[in-house]
């Protein structure tokens, strides 16, 4: 399953004149975030094997050269951008798409950065954090869904209308619901065991 949240940023970079005394437009070059991105990219839960997509728009001002961008940070090789650099036509960059890609190789949180760097500007860090999960195939009569837990929720992915049972290893009846087309959340708490049944077959989940 794969999403896409567009956001926009917005490089000001301002060009230092003279060669001894350099006069400045303003005080100091600006890097400039704009909307809801701050210096954090947030992926969500992602099944190995599947991914995530982030977006978001780059522009700039008065640029001397290109910009690069580029993934640094432990879990770097989980992570890519799209470009990885980009060339200013006449010191501007217009609303030019960016795309980040979280793929997970591990059941475990991972982190990296994305740097943002024009010469003579202020760069751009954005931390990039996601989760990955490992899912668990459960056969059900002709039809496949997967399911997984994390942090407490049982989450499952079903074709619509099947009907899911949730007990705990008492066998008392936690949920029972009939699946939506896609991804389907149950709360059970952490430290636990659980059974969950789909038709006539049971999974157990240790969270």
């Amino acid at each position: 399953m794969e999403h896409t949240v567009r956001h926009t940023i917005t490089i000001v970079a301002i060009a230092l004149l003279g060669s001894l005394f350099p006069q400045l437009i303003c005080a100091n070059p600006v890097l400039r975030v704009v909307e809801r991105i701050d210096s954090e990219l947030l992926f969500g839960d992602v099944q190995i094997g599947q991914s995530a997509v982030e977006q978001f728009q780059l522009s700039g001002l008065q640029l001397q050269n290109n910009v690069a961008l580029t993934i640094t940070g432990t879990d770097s090789n989980c992570f890519s951008v799209s470009p990885k650099s980009l060339e200013p036509v006449a010191g501007a960059l217009n609303d030019v798409t960016i795309t980040l890609t979280y793929q997970p190789n591990a059941e475990a949180v991972q982190t990296a950065r994305l740097e943002v760097v024009s010469p003579k500007t202020f760069p751009i860090f954005i931390d990039l954090k996601g989760g990955g999960l490992t899912p668990l195939s459960v056969r059900t009569e002709a039809k496949t869904c997967a399911i997984y837990a994390r942090d407490g929720v049982v989450v499952l992915h079903a074709d619509g209308g099947e009907l899911v049972e949730i007990y705990d290893v008492m066998g008392q009846l936690l949920h029972i619901f009939n699946a939506v087309c896609g991804e389907n959340r149950a709360e059970v708490g952490k430290n636990c065991v659980v059974l969950i049944k789909i038709r006539n077959k049971i999974s157990k989940i240790v969270l």
